[in-house]
């Protein structure tokens, strides 16, 4: 029966030393890097309906700008931590 090995043994020149052996444990598990692409880009598509309807429903007198930056700042984080999960569960490492 021939051994199995991996790609990185194969491009290792000492067999002995495993790769990434001194990395630190991820805080989110590889799994779940979908899960939270998904949960990040739901709640960033309702901040930015929930900006556009603010800023369609409101007469231009009665809107705060505080309360539009704020919206904008909250569905930029989110879309941008769902554009960084989906990027890590498609398997490129940022």
């Amino acid at each position: 029966m021939e051994k199995s090995s991996s790609i990185f043994q194969i491009l290792s020149p000492n067999p002995n030393i495993q790769p990434f052996s001194n990395m630190l444990s991820l805080p989110v598990k590889v799994a779940d890097h979908s899960h939270f692409s998904i949960i990040f880009f739901i709640l960033g598509f309702l901040f930015t309906c929930w900006l556009f309807i603010y800023i369609i429903t409101y007469k231009k007198s009665d809107r705060k700008i505080s309360r539009e930056i704020l919206l904008a700042l909250f569905s930029s984080i989110y879309l941008g931590l769902g554009s960084f999960f989906l990027i890590l569960s498609l398997g490129v490492n940022v």
